[in-house]
């Protein structure tokens, strides 16, 4: 009796497919400002169950919360690149990828190279298009050195993982004052350290919307600032998703709105330095009393307050064993003419 063995059929998921034209989404932002917590949202609150991932090349289940530990949006694995070579891999991939939905990439400027090219590639190639961004106000949100939790990444040697203050902060300095450090002497105190920092510091952070100068006037794009986003998205997602001409599934949102609700906490520390910080220094200089410690400054924020008050009044603090900022009113009794030329 003769026999033959066959094979398993091989399991398709077809759940996406379709045969006509696939349609991409691009998300364009600053970096650490949310486009992960975006890219998830807009597939989770148009109804997917799963995606396409082009880091893995295949289709993956869409998680139903992407907060991780760390507090940030990283359980949700996008499709993302910070070059321009790996978003023309993702989108020919994409392009060549049947799903019922469209597919959604992800891209933010590294912090050492960036062309308006990049941008104007992702928009001439995504059917939509959301820039993401703070313009003005983002130098202020990224200067602070507070890891959400867990470790960050070294600025010197991106592969090593910092958990330790001191090191975090060494780390930023070697980073972006190893030259003028020298001059400057022995750093061994936080005092010194603040005030070294408020005298070299400079925020020069660049939103991605500067490169839309150079972007062809014809391109379309959804324009939200990162205030939106991390304050009242739970309103405004509407007018975006009209933009996107995706329906928002109603259940999905009632159970997006408690993810939504616990992410943006992670980012209130950073906004709240941001809104307060020209507060700040005005009640300092006028003696109003105002409590420092519910703010939670970091060594960073500390030193931009120092710094306002040394380019704006030409005054400095009394830092001898000044570990802490406390309160208002104990910056304005240190205030001193500033000697720094």
């Amino acid at each position: 009796m003769e026999t033959t063995s066959t094979k398993p059929a091989t399991v398709v998921d077809v759940r996406n497919a379709k045969v006509t034209d696939n349609k991409i989404i691009s998300v364009i932002t600053d970096p650490s400002v949310g486009g992960s917590f975006l890219s998830w949202s807009i597939k989770y609150l148009s109804g997917q169950s799963t995606y396409f991932n082009t880091e893995t090349n295949r289709w993956l289940p869409l998680i139903t919360n992407p907060v991780t530990k760390d507090k940030n949006a990283h359980n949700y694995k996008a499709n993302f690149s910070e070059e321009l070579d790996g978003l023309h891999q993702i989108v020919d991939t994409l392009k060549n990828t049947d799903s019922q939905y469209s597919h959604v990439l992800y891209y933010h400027p590294s912090l050492t190279q960036t062309t308006s090219d990049t941008v104007d590639y992702l928009l001439s190639n995504s059917d939509k298009s959301v820039v993401l961004s703070m313009d003005k106000n983002y130098g202020l949100y990224m200067c602070n050195m507070s890891r959400r939790e867990g470790g960050v990444p070294s600025l010197t040697k991106p592969s090593r993982e910092l958990y330790n203050d001191e090191d975090i902060f060494d780390d930023f300095l070697n980073y972006f004052f190893s030259d003028s450090k020298e001059v400057f002497g022995n750093l061994n105190n936080v005092w010194d350290k603040r005030e070294f920092i408020a005298l070299n510091y400079e925020i020069d952070c660049k939103p991605v919307t500067a490169y839309l100068n150079n972007v062809e006037q014809n391109r379309s794009y959804f324009r939200l600032n990162c205030f939106d986003l991390h304050t009242t998205f739970d309103l405004s997602v509407y007018d975006f998703f009209e933009y996107l001409e995706l329906q928002i599934d109603n259940d999905r949102y009632k159970e997006w709105v408690t993810v939504y609700h616990n992410w943006k906490t992670n980012h209130y520390k950073s906004l709240r330095f941001m809104w307060y910080v020209d507060e700040i220094v005005d009640d300092i200089l006028y003696n109003r009393p105002r409590n420092l410690k519910n703010f939670k400054l970091d060594l960073l924020q500390e030193a931009i307050i120092q710094q306002k008050l040394i380019k704006n009044y030409n005054l400095n603090l009394k830092n001898w064993q000044l570990e802490r900022f406390i309160s208002t009113q104990q910056l304005h009794s240190l205030l001193e003419p500033n000697f720094h030329a």
